[in-house]
């Protein structure tokens, strides 16, 4: 294996334990248990939706060169600049970081101590637990090595052991027969589609895109042509990667549908499958596998996000990471769950924009003028600002449903499954680069500027 290989390797690893936090280790094995002898379906549609949209996003950050600039090309500067620095503020330090210290606390540390301290006790705890955990990811942003490296050299190889333990012993010996569910193959695939796309692991694919090309560039190589073929062996390499341990879990969740109850949270089954697959021992290596899983992702989430407000505000990188890991450190053990109340309707109007501009970014060069993008992105937007109106329903009280807005949602196809933003957001995109071409018929580039 050459030198090329093995730095694709490091990167593939590196973006691996990246996108693999908590949440991944919960969503597959509850997709097995649910589909029993027909888990695979259910898997098929987790994988398209969930690690098909991060190959897809991995791969238009490249095309965009790692550049927000060029991946929004098109757009008003201003709508932009909101998009991502939202994208930025909740990938960072207003949600999904400090949900990784937090779920790290919840699923590794909290079962040891609540039946042993108050719940005085359980909070100082928290606060340490936390703050190791913050120091540890503040050590490995600030010091003066490729984070790609440091990931992909070190960290990752220990959750994959971990991951390996956890899964190989669930396949050479399983934990019962896998039974069939009253869940039909239709219901089977909706259910692993609409799981895999509400993690919402793309959205970060454009700051770690921007972190795989300068990982290569420090490394040497400086051809555009060559960076770009790394980059999408790299993303091929973490595809592949996850795809598999996520079959590994599922099938631990499938063979375990003749052991354990239906009802069951999906970090209990996890905890659950461990404990019968390894006694004791086995909350030691999910605790293992949690914290590295947390870790990983909360390292390069600061990683990126402190070198994309570097880039943005020429300000130095130093002073980003310590204010974004001391911010993540508070919220994460005050007010997760009310960040979250309130992330929540801002993701849901935010993934479905990008996820059309990753799509979008495959045909950059060919589309006649920036107005059909614009179309697709305002098409995207207005649903999904509709749908997030009906999501409030539950969450505030409102009574949205009764409204022609629950009509105006459900009427295009993919709904169900939470793409329902997909023909509205083409029609748009037609129809208004068809207009603007009948006013202005000389083509725009992509990359005009537009203000």
């Amino acid at each position: 294996m050459n030198k090329k290989h093995i730095n694709i390797l490091i990167v593939s690893f590196a973006l691996f334990a990246m996108y693999f936090g908590a949440g991944n280790l919960i969503f597959p094995p509850m997709l097995g248990a649910t589909g029993g002898k027909d888990w695979l379906i259910g898997l098929f549609g987790f994988l398209l939706s969930e690690v098909g949209l991060i190959a897809v996003g991995l791969i238009a950050a490249t095309i965009s060169d790692g550049k927000v600039e060029n991946f929004a090309a098109g757009l008003p500067k201003w709508f932009s600049l909101i998009i991502f620095v939202s994208i930025a503020l909740i990938l960072g330090p207003l949600f999904v970081v400090p949900r990784t210290a937090a779920t790290t606390f919840e699923i590794a540390i909290l079962p040891i101590v609540q039946d042993k301290f108050s719940e005085q006790g359980i909070f100082i705890v928290n606060c340490v637990i936390n703050a190791v955990f913050f120091l540890i990811t503040l050590v490995f942003v600030l010091t003066p090595t490729s984070i790609i490296d440091k990931i992909g050299k070190f960290l990752t190889p220990c959750l994959l052991v971990v991951l390996a333990f956890l899964i190989f012993k669930g396949i050479f010996f399983p934990l019962g027969p896998i039974v069939s569910t009253e869940n039909t193959p239709e219901q089977l695939f909706a259910l692993g589609i609409r799981e895999g796309y509400q993690t919402m692991d793309a959205l970060a694919a454009i700051l770690f895109g921007a972190m795989v090309i300068n990982s290569f560039v420090e490394k040497g190589y400086n051809d555009k042509q060559d960076i770009f073929k790394m980059s999408v062996w790299a993303t091929i390499g973490t595809c592949i990667g996850l795809a598999v341990v996520y079959a590994g879990l599922a099938y631990l969740g499938a063979a375990a549908t003749s052991i354990l109850p239906n009802d069951i949270s999906r970090t209990t089954r996890l905890v659950l499958i461990t404990q019968a697959l390894y006694g004791p021992i086995g909350t030691v290596l999910l605790s293992l596998s949690v914290s590295l899983a947390c870790l990983t992702t909360s390292i390069g989430l600061i990683g990126s996000i402190s070198e994309y407000f570097q880039k943005l505000f020429s300000i130095p990188l130093k002073p980003i990471v310590v204010s974004l890991t001391i911010f993540s450190f508070f919220i994460s053990i005050v007010g997760v769950e009310s960040i979250i109340t309130f992330a929540a309707p801002v993701l849901e109007i935010l993934y479905p924009i990008v996820v059309v501009l990753f799509f979008l970014s495959f045909f950059s060069k060919i589309l006649p003028n920036y107005w059909f993008k614009r179309g697709a992105v305002i098409g995207a937007a207005v649903v999904s600002f509709f749908s997030v109106l009906l999501a409030c329903d539950a969450s505030f009280g409102t009574n949205f449903a009764s409204t022609p807005i629950y009509d105006i949602v459900h009427f295009f196809p993919f709904s169900d499954i939470g793409i329902g933003y997909f023909l509205p957001s083409c029609i748009f995109s037609l129809l208004c680069g068809f207009i603007a071409m009948l006013f202005s018929p000389k083509k725009e580039t992509e990359h005009t500027d537009i203000s």
